[in-house]
Parts: C-alpha cells; sequence; structure tokens
C-alpha cells in the first residue's frame, strides 16, 4: 500500500529488491519449530503477564510433525492461545487436532451439538465463560485481563457487573 501511496521511496525499492531474500516454509524448517514455539511462548507470557509455562517433549514433537500450512503466523497463534489457555505443563492434549485432516484449521469454540437457545443467551454464556477463563489465567489481574481481551479496564469492570462475574473469595479459591 505504500508504493500505491507514493509514500515509499523508489530508490530503495530497487536497492532492496536487488538482494532478495529466500525463507523456507516452516514444513520445510521443522527444526525451527521448536524454537519459534519456545520464543513465542515466552513473548506471550511476558506480554500477557503469565506465569512460565514448560511444553513436554511429546507436545514439541507434535507440532514439528504438522505440516503448519499458516507457516509462522499460524505457530504464533497457537502459542498464544497455548498461554492464555493451557496449563502447566502444555502437554499434547492442549494441541488442537493437527495434521493433514486439522492442517491450519481452528479449534471449534462450540461443542458439536450445542444447545438451542436464543443468541443473545448463547452469546452471554460464551462471553462469560470466555472472560472467567482469562480472569484465571491472569490470576484474577483484571489489567492484563483486559490487556487479553483487548478491552480497556473500565469496560472490562462494567462487563464483570453487566454479567455477574465476581472475584471468588479466599474460601472458594484452591489453596
Amino acid at each position: 500500500m505504500a508504493l500505491l501511496a507514493g509514500d515509499f521511496r523508489a530508490d530503495l525499492w530497487y536497492r532492496l529488491a536487488r538482494l532478495p531474500l529466500e525463507v523456507p516454509p516452516l514444513r520445510e524448517r521443522p527444526g525451527d519449530v521448536r524454537l519459534l514455539a519456545r520464543h513465542f511462548l515466552d513473548h506471550f507470557q511476558r506480554r500477557h503477564r503469565a506465569r512460565p509455562r514448560r511444553i513436554e517433549e511429546a507436545a514439541l514433537e507434535r507440532l514439528e510433525a504438522h505440516g503448519w500450512p499458516g507457516n509462522v503466523r499460524e505457530l504464533k497463534n497457537l502459542c498464544e492461545r497455548l498461554v492464555v489457555f493451557a496449563d502447566d505443563p502444555i502437554t499434547a492434549a492442549d494441541l488442537p487436532p493437527l495434521g493433514a485432516a486439522g492442517a491450519g484449521a481452528e479449534p471449534p469454540l462450540l461443542p458439536p451439538d450445542p444447545p438451542a437457545l436464543p443468541l443473545r443467551e448463547l452469546r452471554a454464556r460464551i462471553e462469560r465463560e470466555y472472560i472467567e477463563t482469562v480472569l484465571r489465567r491472569s490470576g484474577w489481574n483484571l489489567t492484563a485481563a483486559a490487556r487479553t481481551l483487548g478491552l480497556r479496564r473500565t469496560y472490562l469492570y462494567d462487563k464483570l457487573a453487566a454479567l455477574g462475574i465476581e472475584r471468588p473469595g479466599p474460601a472458594s479459591e484452591p489453596g
């Protein structure tokens, strides 16, 4: 788009075009999967202020065996989901279906046979469950949860009130 808008300098474009950089797709570099997965997990743990998570060898082997049709971006997105939703350690069971049949497919957000509800009620249930999951993962740190959810903290407070979500008291926390 920068070229179309006239913002990109033509002389710079021709200088860069002289040095093509070929980067093979991730499926041709299975040895990079392990390194990139650990890098992205570390990155998203810091970004979401989540507790560090280890990843089991079996999970790494499944990641290396995947064809990665979405390339590095697919792996990056998966790592962020794992930081938000998976427990420590991350196991092969925490991974979505990977392989030829499920290659690149997002895991379903609904069960195979969801209840027949009005859309408004279903949306509220899903929203509530997701927000509660993010809050638990963040240790009920509302600033971190709001960042993960892509919301302003004040809007998250309003959402919690509207959905009737309350921080569990000390008696209900495992300990």
